[in-house]
């Protein structure tokens, strides 16, 4: 029964381990979002403010901002909010499709002998 125990922690520890780094990858896909938007924002401000190109590049900059931050609020929902629980319900999901298929298996085998 010990090893059972130590079985269950590793795949708890795993899972820990895993949730943990796709917490970490939103954290720094946050902070590459904001360094970047910062940049060309002062990059626009600077740069192409008094151009003849400012409304494009305006723009081009906001359409990739508001693009970008799409991306990483449902980057966020999906690794805080919907994430685990989404994977939880398809692995119970499997788990009792696998049982009924074993459950046909095994009624198979018993009507057979």
């Amino acid at each position: 029964m010990e090893t059972d125990n130590v079985l269950t922690n590793t795949e708890d520890e795993k899972k820990l381990y895993r949730k943990a780094r796709r917490r970490v990858h939103m954290k720094i896909h946050f902070a590459v979002f904001v360094l970047v938007n910062v940049l060309l924002w002062l990059l626009y401000y600077f740069l192409f403010r008094a151009s003849s190109l400012e409304s494009s590049v305006f723009n081009f900059f906001l359409a990739l901002s508001l693009i970008w931050g799409i991306i990483v609020l449902t980057h966020y929902l999906i690794v805080f909010k919907w994430g685990s629980s989404y994977v939880e319900k398809e692995a119970k999901r499997m788990q009792e499709k696998q049982k009924k298929q074993e459950e046909i298996q095994d009624n198979d085998n018993t009507e057979e002998n």
